[in-house]
């Protein structure tokens, strides 16, 4: 009822938009609506459908979620969540939420014997739900489509959903559906879990990541910029040689998959492929760490591809931006009452007073800095983080210093480049074409146009316990840039 009563005024609205289209500065200009992006409990109350705990939540596929019983030894029966491991059924239609429309409504069994069903924990059958809960306000919506217009949202699919989800296995263990019932032990020990945290706590991350690392201790308090650093860049090379290797192997192809999503649009093959990895990341995790970790929000990770094959980068169309605009939106709140008047009038005050920064501006200053590629670089004795870059010729380099010329514009610039360079991972593919490397040796300075750089990246130390050679660094091309925090 709540929700109906926030969609009426918003979708009558949209509506008399969608038909009459929207004036500015004496130009009419159609109007649609594109997409709707949120975590599934959001939009499962938007659309008026089943929650993410229900056997058929999936809202783009008819998947039917299954529970698994096990017996424990004292003779108690213990079932699992509801999780999702098959993939590719039968896509939903967006004529659905007109019509009713619910073919797959049946009467599901669970899957137990019949011995278990004669336990009094156990119900004989179970009739599950249909999909549909009743009427949804966004139907009358006509420019939007109901399946391919509510999209997976990557901040709470693949970092606070499957990162999370794999830091809580490993350094908490997980239950893997056994006979036993009971909890497998971590994968990271106690002395492993102080290693890495020392080693994040040492790492400096680029300006254009808004936080810093921290101790792998204060995980459960992480946000999602911070387990998207984790599983795009620094977890990849700091997990390598404390993780069995069917555990890393099993990251590194959640790893590949989200960063070859967020390089933009992607083609019929690329999506085919992403789609293959995602579906090697489901069942090789519910292989490991058994059926209870494949939810749906995992689930959903296999519809990504397709919706970056509509929109665009993954992270483009993720609620990143709204949950940056809640803290905003927070402090604008200076006392009990008036809340809405509050907000708007603190944003008219940036609006016409022009406090916010300019696009393109830098923070640091000029003489220190520049800005190329969409990236803002520092010299290496400046700020180490942000002195690393590729050129149009493939070499990596650190820059060391930066000539101006007469009105102050950078023209030169002097660095050295790796003379080694080498994959970090070979599967599920070899990491070079994910812009990955393993570097080490600097070429004598050189010099060489400002122009010629076209990428920006992260330098994470090698274990020095693995790397039989000093000065050895990974290079992780940054794939989000400063406006996108």
């Amino acid at each position: 009822m709540i929700t109906k009563k926030f969609l009426k005024d918003f979708v009558n609205e949209g509506v008399f938009l969608e038909n009459n289209g929207i004036q500015i500065c004496c130009k009419l200009y159609r109007f649609r609506f594109k997409i709707f992006s949120g975590n599934t409990p959001a939009k499962a109350s938007v659309l008026n459908v089943k929650g993410p705990t229900g056997y058929k939540s999936c809202t783009k596929c008819k998947i039917f979620g299954e529970k698994q019983y096990t017996k424990l030894k004292n003779g108690d029966c213990k079932a699992s969540n509801i999780h999702f491991i098959t993939v590719n059924h039968k896509v939903r239609r967006s004529q659905e939420y007109e019509n009713f429309r619910e073919d797959n409504s049946r009467i599901f069994d669970d899957g137990v014997s019949d011995d278990e069903y004669e336990s009094p924990t156990f119900k004989p059958r179970t009739k599950i739900k249909p999909y549909h809960t009743g009427f949804t306000q966004v139907s009358r919506l006509k420019t939007l489509d109901l399946v391919d217009g509510f999209v997976v949202c990557s901040l709470h699919a693949a970092y606070e959903g499957a990162m999370e989800r794999l830091m809580s296995a490993w350094k908490e263990g997980y239950h893997n559906c056994s006979n036993t019932g009971k909890m497998k032990r971590a994968i990271f020990s106690q002395h492993q879990v102080s290693l890495i945290s020392s080693r994040l706590k040492k790492l400096t991350a680029p300006f254009e990541f808004v936080r810093q690392p921290r101790s792998l201790k204060q995980f459960k308090f992480f946000k999602g910029t911070e387990f998207r650093q984790l599983l795009l860049y620094t977890g990849i090379v700091l997990f390598k040689n404390h993780l069995p290797k069917k555990h890393y192997q099993n990251f590194t192809t959640l790893c590949v998959a989200m960063r070859l999503l967020n390089q933009g649009f992607i083609n019929n093959s690329m999506r085919h492929y992403t789609e293959n990895l995602m579906e090697y990341f489901i069942k090789s995790s519910c292989n490991i760490y058994g059926c209870n970790f494949v939810t749906m929000t995992i689930h959903l990770l296999h519809h990504l591809p397709a919706d970056v094959q509509h929109f665009g980068s993954a992270d483009s169309f993720s609620t990143f931006i709204f949950e940056n605009e809640n803290y905003i939106i927070g402090s604008d709140v200076k006392q009990g009452g008036n809340y809405v008047q509050q907000i708007c009038n603190r944003y008219n005050e940036r609006m016409y007073a022009r406090i916010f920064r300019k696009q393109g501006e830098s923070k640091i200053p000029p003489r220190r800095s520049f800005r190329a590629a969409g990236f803002t670089f520092q010299t290496y004795m400046a700020r180490e983080a942000d002195s690393y870059c590729s050129l149009t010729t493939g070499e990596l380099i650190r820059i060391h210093s930066i000539s101006y010329n007469d009105d102050g514009a950078p023209i030169l610039i002097k660095g050295q480049r790796f003379l080694k360079v080498s994959p970090l991972f070979k599967f599920p593919c070899d990491s070079k074409l994910v812009s990955i490397y393993k570097c080490e040796k600097l070429s004598p300075l050189r010099t060489f146009a400002r122009e010629l750089i076209n990428g920006k990246y992260y330098c994470i130390p090698m274990d020095k316990e693995s790397s039989s050679r000093r000065h050895q660094v990974v290079m992780v091309k940054l794939l989000h840039h400063d406006d996108d925090e």
